[in-house]
């Protein structure tokens, strides 16, 4: 039997190594060729936007990142709306861990392994930029303005130039930090911890904090406004 040749030329552009491949085998169904094209393009769309929503996290492909890391953790460690303030996942390889609804507060992650794997759904850690400055101390563009960071252990870390405006830092670990520079105004700073950091140069204007963690000079006075 003969090729129906004029019948693939439509789709000969999309699948054209198919129909070179099974030319000699005789009667091409075109229905068959298009939906093994289509279903091949579907593949490769859903590859590409999961890699897109792992590596970039766009905001438009947050909610499919989301069900996808739902999906992967089923039947990994579960940890979801437990007590885990002051645990050490230093080094700890997270992949497929479930931390939905979580305390985590006073949590160590530095050097932990896969953090972009687990589900933090609803925790500090949900955010790619709040993962990189806990896991591996990288503050990115220091953009965390609005964000919530509370909680979060930040000691000894150079935070130099980093935007804070309007942050949640309340119960965090900041001692020892070089803060230089650093936008901290109207953050929220309850109870979070500033022992022996460096304002030199930083913004504390409407700066929300409680008095029992005194601010310490050592060394220029802080900056208290924009002007």
């Amino acid at each position: 039997m003969g090729v129906v040749a004029g019948a693939a030329a439509p789709v000969a552009a999309a699948t054209g190594a198919f129909v070179v491949v099974v030319a000699g085998r005789g009667t091409i169904d075109v229905d068959v060729v298009v939906s093994v094209a289509v279903a091949f393009a579907w593949i490769g769309l859903g590859w590409y936007l999961n890699w897109r929503g792992f590596k970039h996290e766009e905001a438009l492909l947050l909610p499919l990142r989301r069900l996808i890391l739902a999906w992967q953790s089923w039947g990994g460690s579960d940890f979801r709306g437990a007590n885990l303030n002051n645990a050490d996942f230093r080094q700890a390889n997270l992949r497929q861990a479930r931390f939905n609804d979580t305390a985590l507060i006073g949590c160590r992650w530095q050097q932990a392994k896969n953090l972009h794997l687990a589900d933090f759904r609803r925790t500090l850690l949900e955010s790619k930029a709040a993962r990189l400055l806990l896991g591996q101390g990288d503050i990115g563009d220091c953009n965390f303005a609005h964000a919530n960071l509370r909680g979060a252990v930040l000691a000894g870390l150079d935070l130099t130039g980093v935007n804070f405006h309007h942050t949640d830092l309340s119960q965090a670990d900041l001692r020892a930090c070089l803060l230089r520079d650093a936008d901290l105004s109207e953050a929220m700073a309850l109870t979070t911890d500033f022992s022996e950091a460096e304002f030199t140069g930083a913004i504390l204007e409407k700066l929300e904090r409680r008095q029992n963690h005194p601010l310490r000079r050592r060394s220029s006075p802080f900056c208290l406004s924009k002007t």
